[in-house]
């Protein structure tokens, strides 16, 4: 998990103007990051045996995009005067970083976002901001960690 998040982290921190960080909850955005901004958040590990000591993972990586709250629907939607990207604009650059992106990681054989909420108002009287939580599936093969010992 750790090899995959890393690797997640390092992609999504090519797209332009935005900070990634990993975090421990979908809702929680640290003071010191700026907007707009890309949360990583590691998710369930399911795992079946194979042949021979072999094992199979579908590994739950939930991406978090967040954006401020702009006027109307630019937040949404973006804002072409200023070229502020929306939290669709967002989620679709995370798509096309992260879709079938193997990372090179030894055993990983696929990577499909299996799902994709809508997007939620948080915030308090001071700042209102906008995310949504994307789920993406890695399948992996390889070893059973008892051998890596």
């Amino acid at each position: 998990m750790k090899e995959l998040l890393n690797a997640i982290r390092t992609a999504l921190e090519g797209i332009e103007r935005v900070t990634v960080f990993v975090t421990p909850d979908e809702n929680f955005l640290p003071h010191e990051v700026r907007l707009p901004a890309i949360g990583i958040k590691d998710g369930s590990d399911r795992r079946s045996e194979g042949v021979s000591m072999t094992m199979s993972s579908t590994i739950e990586v939930k991406i978090i995009p967040w954006v401020k709250l702009a006027k109307d629907e630019a937040s949404i939607l973006g804002d072409p005067a200023s070229g502020e990207m929306g939290i669709i604009d967002l989620s679709s650059a995370i798509h096309v970083v992260l879709d079938d992106n193997l990372f090179s990681i030894s055993g990983l054989e696929s990577a499909f976002s299996s799902s994709e909420t809508g997007s939620k108002l948080l915030g308090d009287e001071r700042e209102l901001l906008v995310n949504k939580v994307i789920t993406y599936n890695y399948e992996k093969e390889g070893d059973r960690p008892c051998l890596s010992r």
